[in-house]
């Protein structure tokens, strides 16, 4: 984006916790500016950017359509609002897997997750919502279209799965949403290559503050 605004435009890129932005600091683009910043919380310019882009955000805090309208606001007339989250209940994500013992125990420990991502204020429906939501701030051009893909065991994808289930895996067992037993079972399906899920669906909605 720094690239293409060129010498005349300006980037700011923001994030709550900003030190995991080096290495886009180390870019050195000067039209480029990384802020610490909560969106829930830190005041935002009315009418001051062309383009606001926020990438799996939204859905990690509570009441997000709350937030729509200070974001329109920011927009200049004419600019645009791209919103894109995950939404983790629109489909059957094992969907792809022919062994039904194991899609079933898949649901289980992803249910957990799930529980536990909403019991911190995460919508887990949120990205089906989002056109909905664009349409009512009174947007112009209001669209949205999702993506999924098909993750084998071992591929990145199912590593990111892996890596979820491994963090929340303590709290899970300890409020027997699971048991130990079957989490060691599901990590060992998401390393074997013929178990097969599919991806979260990720939603991209965008609409133009009019004129």
């Amino acid at each position: 984006m720094a690239r293409q605004v060129g010498p005349g435009g300006h980037v700011l890129v923001t994030d709550i916790d900003p030190r995991h932005l080096s290495a886009i600091a180390a870019l050195g683009y000067p039209q480029l500016t990384i802020q610490r910043h909560d969106i829930t919380s830190d005041p935002l310019p009315e009418q001051a950017y062309d383009l606001i882009h926020a990438r799996v955000v939204l859905m990690h805090v509570r009441a997000p359509e709350q937030l729509l309208p200070k974001l329109v606001a920011t927009l200049t007339p004419g600019g645009w609002l791209v919103i894109e989250d995950l939404d983790f209940v629109l489909i059957d994500r094992t969907f792809s897997t022919q062994d039904v013992a194991a899609g079933t125990l898949f649901q289980k420990v992803m249910a957990a997750q799930l529980q536990l991502m909403a019991a911190r204020g995460a919508s887990i429906d949120w990205g089906h919502r989002l056109y909905t939501h664009l349409r009512a701030q009174g947007l112009d051009g209001v669209g949205m279209e999702g993506h999924l893909a098909i993750w084998p065991g071992g591929s990145d994808g199912s590593r990111l799965i892996r890596a979820n289930f491994e963090q929340m895996r303590a709290e899970a067992i300890a409020l027997g949403l699971v048991s130990e037993q079957e989490i060691e079972q599901v990590l060992a399906l998401l390393d074997d290559p013929t178990f097969v899920i599919s991806s979260y669906v990720i939603m991209t909605a965008w609409g133009r503050r009019p004129l």
